[in-house]
């Protein structure tokens, strides 16, 4: 069972890995900008 499925509480097989993807790059697209941001700092 994924935290996805357990917060949304919704296990339909085929949802619950979009949602995952979904999330995974949500978050990879956060931490990316945030990273970008914090060298951007650093720079300047």
């Amino acid at each position: 069972m994924s935290a996805v499925c357990f917060i949304w509480n919704s296990c339909d097989e085929e949802k619950d890995d979009s949602w995952i993807n979904l999330w995974l790059n949500l978050f990879e697209l956060f931490s990316f900008s945030s990273q970008l941001r914090i060298h951007l700092i650093e720079i300047f």
